[in-house]
């Protein structure tokens, strides 16, 4: 870093410095290699030898154009972590739906998206964002479906939670806040996917936890 880069370039390098797994580049990418492991690569490709060609072609994947500042995925939490520096441009509507998009998407299989948005100096403020989409703004006295939206907002104020562990910038405490938080809601995944095998899925992709619930 140098004094002559941006007050954006500064703060995204400090941010950097403190969750040193994030990335700039490479997010579309890193969603579909997320999708392809879900829903191909172990349910379809052993047995019908499809290929990555066959997934971007057939498999639906994700093809948004928004980058964020940085980002992180969290396996063992199941989580997409994104960050935007709102210095000289704020979070718009087109933005925000597109996260909204990327929310549905990866809620699709079971993940969870979690925004961080920061000023120019860092400070971190976690934004829910299910409360923006349709499911967060429905009227759950009027809906059809308005019990089960309830029960899915009331799982996705449990995952805010994390969502706001995220935003802590020590990388100490931050750690010890999802410990925290992963040993106090080992079925989180479960909550309103019973058939979803959190426990398998983490295994399967080498990740050893002793939050692990197997579920049949």
């Amino acid at each position: 870093m140098r004094e002559q880069d941006t007050i954006h370039e500064r703060t995204i390098f400090l941010l950097g410095r403190d969750f040193p797994t994030a990335h700039t580049k490479g997010f579309r990418r890193a969603i579909q290699r997320l999708q392809w492991e879900w829903e191909w690569d172990d349910w379809h490709s052993a047995e019908e030898n499809l290929t990555w060609n066959d997934f971007l072609r057939e498999g639906e994947p994700w093809r948004g154009g928004m980058i964020p500042d940085l980002w992180f995925i969290d396996e063992e939490a199941m989580s997409v972590v994104c960050i935007e520096v709102e210095d000289t441009n704020r979070i718009n509507t087109a933005k925000l739906n597109e996260y909204i998009r990327l929310w549905w998407h990866l809620d699709n299989m079971y993940w969870e998206t979690h925004l961080l948005c920061s000023d120019r100096w860092g400070n971190l403020t976690p934004v829910p964002l299910s409360n923006y989409t349709a499911m967060g703004l429905a009227n759950t006295q009027t809906h059809r479906a308005g019990a089960v939206i309830e029960a899915e907002l009331s799982a996705k104020k449990t995952v805010f939670e994390l969502t706001t562990i995220y935003a802590i910038r020590d990388n100490e405490k931050r750690a010890k806040a999802r410990k925290r938080w992963l040993k106090a809601n080992p079925n989180f995944g479960l909550t309103t996917n019973p058939r979803f095998n959190r426990g398998s899925f983490l295994k399967l992709r080498g990740i050893a936890t002793s939050t692990m619930v197997q579920q049949a």
